[in-house]
């Protein structure tokens, strides 16, 4: 008898205890096949610049977030005029680093000839607020700085 009062209370207790986790738990969203998770946002701010240096002349487009998604599509000034571009890339910090892996997709426009595209992609190890020269050629040179924002 004894030993069926004793099974009878830990039953009770297990679905007593059960039914406080599912009270206290979180409903997780399910993503659908193919389609990843978002990550989460970063613990700051992020001034992501892209610049572009043709001869004397000096251009850069500049985006603030704290996606780790990043997308940004403009166009910077060169001497042969605009060129437009689009940056894709995911942003992470990585202790005192920040890993950047990218997509830099610039267009030629000319007006006898049809628009020629060129693509890079890379990945970086960066650190805060320091210029990398990700990609060089001929006279110009494109320049990318991740720098956190800094609060008044």
């Amino acid at each position: 008898m004894k030993i069926l009062l004793a099974i009878g209370m830990l039953l009770i207790s297990s679905i007593a205890v059960g039914s406080a986790d599912e009270t206290n738990s979180r409903r997780r969203i399910v993503y659908p096949p193919g389609k990843p998770e978002p990550a989460p946002d970063l613990l700051t701010n992020f001034q992501i610049t892209l610049s572009s240096k043709s001869g004397d002349k000096h251009s850069e487009v500049t985006l603030v977030t704290c996606a780790p998604q990043v997308a940004l599509s403009s166009s910077l000034e060169e001497a042969q005029g605009p060129r437009p571009f689009t940056l894709l890339g995911t942003l992470r910090e990585e202790g005192d680093l920040l890993q950047f892996d990218y997509k830099i997709q610039l267009t030629k426009a000319s007006a006898s000839l049809p628009a020629k595209e060129s693509s890079y992609a890379g990945a970086l190890r960066m650190k805060p607020g320091k210029p990398y020269e990700v990609i060089k050629g001929g006279d110009i040179t494109y320049t990318l700085t991740i720098t956190p924002e800094r609060n008044g």
